[in-house]
């Protein structure tokens, strides 16, 4: 992973050991599922976002009924690393919904919350890519070369694993 050359930019040319290229809800789904098990301790986790937040992505803006409860996203909230979202006037609206069905605007607005803990957690010993566009992907031996670009310019990030969750959009 090291002998890749290095771009000459302000955005560094860096190796991790995970990348996860989408920061909504289906890529950090399985970051908030590890950082709940203590799975991110000496890793160096990079999260590509295009959009400006981690987490929420465009679920608020979906035109659809949510049937998922209440409940099922106050779970997600539990743990030591997830403080404030837990504590968010976000999640109080969550509750007050109970069980029962939640809609997606109110969702994203805790999800929202829960992205600013995730970065705090990835943060330690990693690093978060918001307004960052992935342009391809290429399989190295080993790992795998991402091509990004952002305000900055274009760089290659480099990692052991790659996890693509690039979501998918309200028709």
């Amino acid at each position: 992973l090291g002998d890749h050359p290095r771009r000459e930019n302000s955005m560094p040319h860096t190796d991790f050991d995970l990348e996860c290229v989408g920061g909504g809800p289906a890529g950090t789904g399985p970051l908030v599922a590890a950082a709940r098990q203590g799975l991110f301790n000496g890793w160096r986790v990079a999260i590509v976002e295009k959009s400006e937040q981690l987490c929420a992505g465009a679920l608020g803006h979906y035109e659809v009924e949510s049937t998922s409860r209440a409940s099922t996203f106050l779970e997600a909230l539990q743990g030591d690393w997830c403080t404030r979202a837990a504590r968010s006037d976000a999640a109080e609206a969550l509750r007050a919904y109970g069980d029962g069905s939640v809609p997606l605007a109110v969702v994203s607005f805790c999800l929202a919350d829960r992205g600013r803990d995730l970065s705090d957690v990835v943060g330690v010993d990693g690093r978060v890519f918001t307004r960052t566009e992935a342009l391809s992907l290429r399989a190295l031996s080993p790992g795998f070369a991402v091509r990004v670009r952002n305000a900055e310019g274009e760089s290659v990030l480099t990692a052991r694993r790659v996890l693509l969750a690039l979501g998918g959009a309200p028709r």
